[in-house]
């Protein structure tokens, strides 16, 4: 599905050129449950965005299903981003204001949808993550859990093949973890969606079926 290959990112750091990102070379297959461990600033959220077409690399390629990312205009880079990826978020990322319906269906609105059918895929998100009667609450008045659960539903519910997630765990007890995970599985078993997981948290990393280590803007392949 995604190959990376020689990918190289660089940011400007005064008068200096920081090597964020440094010949990277990975690949993401249908199913994938992938971890990406490393410490503060070693450059896995910005591996996280330039697979999820949230940034820009410097130098390589990006393949995905047979498609040069670098050939994408930045409305084309839209459309395809929210065709095919969903985004989970470590602060959620919701508008607290509205409802858990409105957060949910965001997604949706861009494809255009049909109301009939974007009210059905909202359901059918938010059954997956147990929240189906709470459509209608404003997000302000859920706990952390429920607030991760609605970011969940929005990342699945255009039914995308990879989902990325960045800390997904960082603000959740142990309980609401072992949920999200077990959510997660249970999405990557029985839609074959591959999973690609930054996190800092060793249980979060085990869960996972494929470990990465970001080393300095190196990723490693643990064996």
């Amino acid at each position: 599905m995604i190959e990376l290959s020689g990918i190289d990112k660089f940011y400007a750091d005064g008068a200096e050129q920081k090597h964020v990102l440094k010949n990277i070379c990975m690949t993401v297959s249908e199913g994938d449950f992938i971890s990406v461990c490393g410490t503060s600033g070693c450059g896995k959220t910005t591996l996280l965005n330039i697979l999820g077409l949230l940034d820009t690399f410097d130098s390589g390629e990006y393949i995905f299903d047979g498609q040069s990312m670098a050939d994408l205009k930045e409305k084309e880079m839209t459309v395809f981003r929210n065709s095919h990826i969903g985004f989970v978020f470590q602060d959620f990322m919701l508008i607290q204001k509205e409802t858990v319906f409105f957060n949910v269906a965001l997604p949706l609105y861009f494809s255009k949808k049909a109301p009939e059918d974007l009210a059905m895929r909202v359901r059918d998100a938010l059954e997956d993550v147990g929240l189906e009667d709470l459509q209608y609450k404003k997000v302000s008045t859920l706990s952390g859990g429920q607030k991760q659960r609605v970011a969940i539903a929005r990342a699945i519910v255009n039914q995308p093949r990879l989902i990325l997630a960045d800390e997904p765990t960082g603000a959740l007890d142990a309980k609401s973890t072992e949920q999200m995970l077990r959510l997660f599985e249970r999405l990557n078993q029985r839609d074959r969606t591959a999973f690609v997981i930054v996190t800092h948290d060793p249980a979060v990393a085990d869960f996972c079926k494929i470990h990465y280590d970001m080393i300095d803007g190196q990723l490693c392949l643990r064996p």
